[in-house]
């Protein structure tokens, strides 16, 4: 915040400065000068502030990791998926893809590094085979829906078939489907 604050007095500074009749090439030369290494410092400073911080309060309380809808999703899923393949809840997209376009690798890093899959079906090299989205009434609203079809359309850029599962009391339609992928 103090960084900050600095940052913004200093270009007001400067401002006042440029708009100075009696300025001249040198002193412009001068405050330039003084301006980058003001920004190389303060670019410094907030990438040491990055790394971790050590704490002594932890405010955090363990809880389950699927929904009950989830695990009695999940618990059927089990009893179809043969032995040689992995279950894997909740599977980070950012653990499935990387993104490619290194000068904005931010910028699209955050569509993917915080947003899950609920199940990722795996052989027992590791390899991704397909994903199941178990779609609730959560994913009715219109910001649930953007999300479904980026992910949708990851899916299909990655080339990892993405089966959604509308939530219900049975499964088997969409079961036999997911098996019939697995068979292929």
């Amino acid at each position: 915040m103090v960084e900050s604050t600095a940052m913004i007095q200093t270009l007001q500074h400067l401002k006042q400065f440029l708009h100075n009749p009696d300025l001249n090439q040198s002193h412009l030369s001068v405050w330039l000068l003084v301006l980058l290494l003001f920004l190389i410092l303060l670019i410094r400073k907030l990438h040491k502030e990055r790394k971790f911080k050590p704490i002594h309060h932890y405010p955090y309380a363990a809880k389950n990791l699927l929904t009950n809808t989830e695990y009695a999703f999940f618990r059927k899923l089990r009893t179809v998926i043969p032995g040689s393949y992995m279950i894997c809840p909740k599977v980070r997209l950012e653990d499935l893809c990387y993104v490619t376009d290194k000068q904005n690798y931010l910028r699209y890093r955050g569509y993917i590094r915080s947003r899950h899959v609920d199940f990722v079906i795996c052989d027992f090299n590791c390899n991704v085979l397909l994903a199941i989205e178990l779609d609730d009434a959560s994913h009715e609203d219109r910001t649930a829906r953007q999300i479904d079809d980026f992910k949708n359309k990851l899916f299909k850029k990655i080339g990892i078939p993405l089966y959604r599962v509308p939530v219900q009391e049975n499964y088997q339609k969409d079961l036999d489907l997911i098996i019939e992928a697995l068979e292929k």
